[in-house]
């Protein structure tokens, strides 16, 4: 997706088309910060963003535990976790505007790298079933388990560009896009004959280029 597009939308979904004017105070320097979308993956993700005194940039510390259990014919369990930090440069400071129904609101769009780094427990199994006939031709059932145990340590940095807009002055979304150079070690335990793991680019096993989109939801502290 072309960037000034995105960054165009995002912001009109923010409600920057309404005429701005810098008015009121700003609110708190220091927000805790969720990552809803990361649920989809069984991992809770909580960061803290902290401002500079003026507002033109930002610190953002995060971290993630992942929990997945498997079930059915592929069973991975994933157990670990990650840190991620990220400093903010506000190229449109945070400031309070007014909006079209004199309601104040705070927004400002940034740019900035981070640097990321976890571990991770892989227990990556696949069950397969199947009939086949014996030398008396009658039916049985066979099956055969196949599978790897391994652990995964990883590092990566990038860099994002958002847009980030609070609502009723105690709430904000943050909206971002980028990518990164994700560099992953796997050290496996146990595996069976012919069997290979799968490491696309949500795996806790995966190396190389990653696209990093997304939403925050943070509130005041």
């Amino acid at each position: 997706m072309n960037i000034r597009l995105f960054l165009t939308a995002a912001a009109l979904t923010l409600g920057s088309f309404a005429v701005a004017q810098e008015v009121g105070s700003m609110p708190s320097r220091t927000w805790a910060k969720i990552s809803p979308q990361h649920f989809v993956i069984n991992t809770f993700q909580l960061g803290v963003e902290h401002f500079t005194p003026d507002f033109s940039g930002s610190w953002n510390f995060s971290g993630g535990f992942r929990s997945q259990g498997g079930s059915g014919t592929y069973d991975t369990e994933i157990q670990g976790g990650e840190l991620d930090i990220q400093y903010r440069k506000y190229v449109r400071p945070m400031k309070v505007y007014t909006g079209r129904k004199n309601r104040n609101y705070v927004q400002g769009v940034y740019v900035g790298p981070f640097v990321n780094g976890g571990a991770y427990a892989v227990d990556d199994q696949y069950s397969s079933t199947w009939i086949s006939v014996d030398q008396n031709g009658r039916q049985v059932i066979q099956s055969q388990t196949y599978g790897s145990v391994y652990d995964t340590r990883h590092v990566a940095g990038g860099l994002t560009i958002g847009v980030q807009r609070t609502f009723w002055e105690v709430l904000a979304l943050d909206v971002f896009v980028g990518g990164g150079v994700r560099f992953s070690h796997v050290e496996m335990r146990a595996t069976t004959p012919n069997w290979s793991y799968y490491t696309g680019v949500l795996d806790p096993g995966f190396s190389g280029i990653f696209p990093r989109i997304g939403i925050k939801l943070g509130i005041s502290l």
